[in-house]
């Protein structure tokens, strides 16, 4: 998860927060044991054990599964969307066919956790994964941003199999007609000419099928 100005209070009261929350759980196990008879030697020891294996397993939980509640976002602990699922549309490129530009079916598929993003772009002849990629607030708006490795199924002459390039994306949500887009630009270094063009998907459902 990115630390900007705009969370890094909230965020810090979220870590203190696990701190505490770990002592609590810790607190409450000994005093079970207490209250049991259950002897084990070094209690101090095991207490530091227990209130670092707490901590550990809510940051786990937050880093895989609860970063996703709404509650996070409010309370400005999260400062990005949670785009992971299947996003469909159409690439428009700058490559021209019979003095068209070429448009072509595109699916995004998205994993994301608290601190990572990870996209791959499906085609009909090609895929692209992720190299790098990170969310960006600009104006106050979220745009994801990812560095691609694109890989052609069928080499041609036109086209030695292999291109890398850059994607920018703005985040959209209607959430009163629920839709949910994103809509931005690419560009590669795909030979013998460099295309870029515009790339607008939907949010088609959580489930992936090429992960």
């Amino acid at each position: 998860m990115k630390i900007t100005a705009r969370n890094k209070n909230p965020y810090r009261l979220f870590l203190l927060a696990l701190c505490a929350i770990s002592f609590a759980l810790a607190g409450c196990l000994r005093a079970g044991m207490l209250i049991y008879n259950v002897n084990v030697p070094f209690s101090s020891w095991l207490f530091a054990v227990l209130v670092m294996g707490a901590f550990l397993a809510l940051a786990w939980g937050f880093e895989k599964f609860y970063w996703k509640w709404p509650i996070f976002r409010r309370w400005g602990i999260v400062n990005f969307p949670d785009l992971s699922g299947r996003w469909v549309g159409f690439l428009t490129s700058s490559y021209r066919r019979n003095e068209q530009n070429v448009v072509v079916p595109i699916s995004l598929e998205i994993s994301q956790d608290a601190s990572s993003v990870f996209v791959r772009a499906c085609f009909e002849r090609a895929k692209s994964d992720s190299i790098v990629a990170e969310f960006e607030d600009v104006d106050g708006k979220p745009f994801l941003y990812y560095v691609y490795d694109n890989a052609i199924k069928k080499k041609t002459l036109k086209h030695r199999g292999r291109d890398k390039g850059v994607v920018m994306l703005e985040y959209f949500e209607d959430e009163k007609n629920q839709k949910r887009q994103l809509k931005g630009t690419y560009f590669n270094d795909a030979a013998p000419q460099a295309n870029h063009g515009e790339i607008e998907v939907l949010y088609s459902g959580p489930k992936l099928y090429l992960h």
